[in-house]
């Protein structure tokens, strides 16, 4: 059963959750990526760099998903995709855009997100 359940947590923690990662500044100066999954609480990681983070990230949250399933409490679905092809049309009117600097101008105010997967 344990092997099973491990493939089960695998399987539902390769859907697309969002992350978050942001990058912070340690005292020595030495600068690391901090990286969570908002929709599964208390499930964070960091790295060294930003793909280190999302790899520990990417173990956490099988760690974390199985843990779930251990203890029979529920899985948070991850985020929903919607392709701009599944949107209702509007008119060039009624379009809005609205635009989010991700990018600081330091490390400190880094923030941007993605869908896993």
């Amino acid at each position: 059963m344990s092997e099973e359940l491990w493939d089960q947590a695998e399987q539902l923690a390769s859907r697309p959750y969002e992350i978050t990662i942001e990058g912070d500044t340690l005292s020595d100066g030495q600068i690391v990526y901090l990286a969570r999954n908002p929709k599964l609480p208390g499930c964070k990681s960091q790295g060294d760099t930003i793909d280190e983070a999302k790899s520990n990230l990417a173990e956490a949250r099988v760690d974390y998903i199985h843990a779930l399933l251990d203890e029979g409490l529920p899985i948070p679905e991850p985020m929903q995709i919607v392709f701009m092809s599944d949107l209702p049309q509007v008119s060039p009117t009624e379009d809005k855009v609205v635009a989010i600097p991700l990018l600081g101008d330091d490390v400190e105010s880094f923030v941007f997100r993605a869908v896993t997967g």
